[in-house]
């Protein structure tokens, strides 16, 4: 039997949380099917990204999914190792998609340096994580949790990283002569803002009701748009362009 102990707020925010995770993992693994019909390894990065730029919302949907079906949500140690650990991977995925696209030289130095500073993040991160949990976050509810400023600064980065390089790829796919590639670079452009409006809103304010529902609702929209961005589907290529030659 269910044990319906969490609050109203608390079953709003571990649903909205679902829904979110649930459509970015399909998007990820529909960007891993294209892949297979056309052996892009660019897709396979962005794939792998936008699944781990939905973690940070993973621990609380499952702590959710616990707390719904036994009572008991899952530790603040378990939530955030869910939630965090696995964010240099989608990272360092992005950065490489991003220097793919962009064909930058001096490819591996970008790499290493990406890499090293996801090292020194993990190593304080699963440290402080487990000996000292309060400095990572504190638990509010089954389904909710303050950022500490260790953590909420590391949101922030990835974010602003995923920001800037995401605006210089939607910036020059827009500067395209290709119709199809321009209306990409908008759709990717709006899929970034819609994600880090969504991603701050999430992360530093606590938000209940009405301004959680549109929180989630945008952040889903991101996921949706974010696959579009590099998939264009042709529904939207005959409403948009009347003629062009796209990846679909």
């Amino acid at each position: 039997m269910i044990k319906l102990v969490l609050a109203p707020n608390d079953i709003i925010n571990g649903t909205l949380a679902l829904i979110f995770v649930g459509i970015s993992v399909i998007v990820g693994l529909n960007f891993f099917f294209k892949y297979k019909k056309y052996k892009q390894n660019t897709l396979v990065y962005v794939g792998l990204t936008w699944i781990v730029m939905s973690e940070p919302w993973m621990g609380h949907s499952i702590s959710f999914l616990f707390a719904l079906f036994t009572g008991n949500g899952l530790s603040i140690q378990a939530i955030y190792f869910i939630s965090a650990t696995f964010i240099p991977i989608g990272l360092t995925a992005w950065l490489a998609a991003f220097k793919k696209f962009l064909a930058i030289d001096k490819k591996n130095i970008i790499i290493i340096i990406a890499i090293i500073g996801q090292v020194i993040f993990e190593v304080v991160f699963l440290y402080l994580l487990f000996t000292n949990p309060s400095m990572i976050a504190l638990e509010r509810s089954a389904t909710d949790s303050i950022n500490q400023p260790f953590i909420l600064a590391y949101f922030l980065v990835v974010l602003l990283i995923f920001l800037i390089t995401g605006m210089i790829f939607a910036r020059k796919a827009i500067k395209s002569d290709k119709l199809d590639i321009k209306l990409k670079g908008k759709i990717l452009f709006m899929a970034i803002i819609f994600y880090v409006v969504g991603g701050v809103w999430d992360g530093v304010f606590v938000s209940e009701g009405s301004l959680l529902i549109v929180s989630r609702i945008v952040l889903a929209l991101s996921a949706v748009l974010f696959y579009y961005g590099f998939i264009l589907p042709n529904w939207i290529k005959k409403i948009f362009i009347k003629e062009s030659k796209t990846l679909s």
